[in-house]
């Protein structure tokens, strides 16, 4: 994941050094040049037509080149705009397919919230720490130390029942 990340830190910054086209444009582009149609690709981003049209031809002005043919009620493709479209949605795909790795990554980290006595915390939970991160790098803590019971209501997700008719919180593990 840490060359993901600095492959794409080291493409940002290569990218700050070009006059890269707005990608909101390229975006709309996109769906434009896939759907063959401003309408279709305005209801596919939630935008009007005309925001979809505006879009397409700020990218235009700014590749100085036409990438559509506009005929009565339908836009296609032109030669160009073909050849554009395989190299944005390849850079699109590859951005989403980043996102989704570091999503994936991200979302195994797991924080598991502690409240506990000073006394309990300093003399059992705090030795046992340096091992528990050792074991389990995916689990973040949040420790709490006080002296009020913690109900947890909010985020609970761990709960111990001390009878039937009372339920007290023990842990809690909120994502």
């Amino acid at each position: 994941m840490d060359e993901i990340i600095s492959s794409m830190v080291e493409d940002a910054t290569m990218a700050q050094d070009r006059d890269l086209p707005p990608l909101t444009a390229l975006n709309v582009f996109h769906a434009a040049g896939t759907t063959g149609s401003f309408q279709e690709a305005a209801r596919r981003l939630a935008v009007t037509p005309s925001a979809v049209s505006h879009q397409v031809r700020a990218l235009e002005r700014f590749l100085g080149t036409p990438l559509f043919v506009r005929e009565a009620r339908r836009v296609r493709l032109n030669a160009e705009g073909r050849a554009f479209l395989r190299v944005v949605a390849s850079a699109l795909m590859r951005i989403g397919s980043a996102a989704d790795r570091l999503r994936a990554e991200t979302a195994r980290i797991t924080t598991l919230r502690i409240s506990a006595l000073p006394l309990f915390t300093n003399v059992w939970l705090i030795p046992r720490l340096e091992a528990f991160e050792r074991a389990h790098p995916e689990i973040v803590l949040d420790i709490e130390t006080t002296n009020h019971l913690s109900t947890f209501r909010a985020n609970a997700s761990i709960w111990r029942s001390a009878t039937s008719a009372s339920r007290r919180p023990a842990l809690s593990s909120a994502n």
